[in-house]
């Protein structure tokens, strides 16, 4: 066998070296990963959310981080609700853009618990977050702030007397009171007139006004409540009496339960006489007591509480 000429070997051995070459520089036997096929999974955890929303209109931005580069797959964000609680209405939600994964709070007292869904392709990544509203701030409200009749009773005044707020300002739908369980102090400028007792508001044995005073969340408030008491007072006038006599005036005062009363109370004293049916003022003492100087119907008026009462003495 004869040996193959010489300006064919280098030919030969060129076309060996390119074919081990195109043979090292191949893929491996394997399939490519495809995100779309079911029976792929890789590793993902969702990030850029806080555990609890606790304001309205909280917002944060989701993203979902991979262990592959799965940059240009679009990712598509979905939400559960996880617990069945009932809620009329007012329950709070959270919003997602599907597109982008940003997640906002609406205003809502009831706490939610939520499951976020993050889907690239076939695969499915969950996480979970809690929507709540946390009050941040109060302001005291006196719409049900009016005049209190009677000592040591109750005041009707209402826990919605305080409205709360979250952080970001927004009133709290369903109101509630925090005044024990978020650390509120309670005090009145003047406790003989309206006192805080055991967790309630009283009224005490004073009449006046004062303020009550909330101190919370780093911020103090406070409302004007008046206390009177509730009292009938009852006149009693002679029939007749001369000039320069010395007129009493007798005066007696029941509670609202028609007792007697034996703590002292504010009236107002008013004296007319009545001449020609032209009435005139004159004086008289804070003890019910005048004396007549000219002839006609004199006439006296107590002021207590919210009754008016007269009698009058006829002078000749």
């Amino acid at each position: 066998m004869s040996n193959p000429p010489r300006c064919l070997l280098p030919t030969a051995l060129a076309l060996v070296a390119t074919a081990w070459a195109l043979h090292g520089c191949a893929d491996p036997p394997f399939p490519p990963a495809n995100v779309y096929d079911a029976a792929f999974t890789t590793p993902a955890s969702i990030v850029g959310f806080p555990d609890t929303f606790t304001a309205v209109g909280q917002y944060a931005q989701l993203t979902l981080v991979t262990d592959e580069p799965l940059d240009d797959v679009p990712r598509r964000w979905s939400l559960r609700r996880v617990d069945t609680a009932r809620c009329d209405s007012g329950c709070g939600e959270l919003n997602v853009d599907r597109l982008t994964g940003r997640l906002t709070a609406t205003p809502t007292s009831y706490v939610r618990r939520w499951e976020i869904r993050a889907e690239i392709g076939a695969q499915l990544y969950r996480d979970t977050v809690v929507l709540r509203q946390i009050p941040r701030s109060f302001q005291f409200d006196c719409r049900f702030c009016y005049p209190t009749d009677g000592f040591n009773a109750p005041l009707p005044f209402s826990i919605q007397s305080a409205r709360l707020f979250d952080a970001n300002g927004v009133a709290l739908r369903y109101q509630y009171d925090t005044a024990k369980s978020a650390g509120a102090s309670l005090t009145s400028r003047d406790p003989t007139i309206v006192d805080h007792v055991d967790g309630v508001w009283r009224s005490r044995f004073t009449e006046g006004s004062t303020w009550l005073v909330r101190q919370q969340f780093g911020q103090t408030d406070s409302v004007l409540w008046t206390v009177r008491q509730v009292f009938a007072p009852r006149l009693t006038c002679p029939d007749s009496a001369a000039l320069s006599d010395t007129v009493r005036v007798n005066i007696s005062v029941v509670d609202a339960t028609g007792w007697p009363m034996a703590r002292p109370v504010t009236i107002t004293w008013r004296l007319t006489l009545w001449r020609n049916s032209i009435p005139s003022s004159r004086s008289i003492s804070l003890d019910g007591i005048f004396i007549p100087t000219e002839a006609g119907y004199w006439e006296a008026l107590v002021l207590g509480g919210r009754n008016e009462v007269r009698c009058g003495v006829h002078v000749q």
